[in-house]
């Protein structure tokens, strides 16, 4: 699957396959006003499981990064499509960089501001037919089994964050909840400083299948 689709956002036209959109390019725009209302312009902003960065270059379009976004996702081929968002937006004001993998130990990165991120919400394709029995989406943009990205995820990121750096991801209400992740944070010497959704946007009562887990650093005692 070569094609290339264009979606606009933010005026920065994002370059996909069809196949690598797992709801960025949808409800992960709902991170834009939040993280403009909550953080305003951040420096360094890593999406961990990017895809082609529905979520990272809409943030840059809306003028969310300064310096660097930095990119991860253990699907090679959209390695294509983030290179042809850079040259078909002329993007040279900001560094980006990607890394190929599901691994955060292998993100060669620190001081990071901002991270985000749509990850793989179910940790069973059980749960998956549950909540979407017709489903045909590649098992590749939902299933963490067992958590098993999310366990590395966070026993990884604490040393990649700034000292105020902030972890805010997107995860599917249907599919988990917050006590699923709770002692994976707490034993990374992370700790939850807020979870919420969103009801209203742009002045619209809003029913969204996404909540938010907004993560910091455990602050030391000496």
């Amino acid at each position: 699957m070569n094609e290339f689709f264009i979606k606009k956002h933010n005026n920065v036209e994002v370059v996909f396959r069809k196949d690598e959109d797992g709801g960025g390019n949808e409800f992960g725009q709902e991170y834009i006003p939040i993280i403009s209302q909550k953080y305003g312009p951040l420096p360094k902003v890593y999406e961990w499981c990017s895809g082609p960065s529905f979520i990272g270059f809409s943030m840059y379009g809306a003028k969310l990064i300064t310096k660097k976004l930095i990119l991860s996702d253990i699907h090679s081929p959209v390695k294509d499509s983030i290179r042809e968002t850079i040259v078909h937006n002329k993007i040279k004001d900001i560094k980006v960089s990607f890394y190929n993998t599901d691994k955060v130990s292998q993100v060669n990165e620190n001081n990071i501001d901002l991270v985000v991120s749509n990850p793989p919400h179910f940790s069973g394709l059980s749960k998956v037919q549950e909540v979407y029995p017709n489903s045909k989406i590649d098992s590749r943009l939902i299933l963490d089994q067992d958590w098993k990205i999310h366990k590395e995820f966070f026993e990884n990121i604490h040393s990649k964050l700034s000292e105020n750096g902030v972890v805010l991801l997107q995860e599917n209400r249907y599919a988990s909840s917050v006590n699923d992740f709770r002692d994976m944070i707490e034993g990374a010497g992370l700790y939850i400083t807020d979870v919420f959704s969103i009801t209203n946007l742009n002045g619209k009562n809003y029913n969204s299948l996404a909540y938010y887990i907004e993560i910091k650093k455990k602050k030391s005692n000496f």
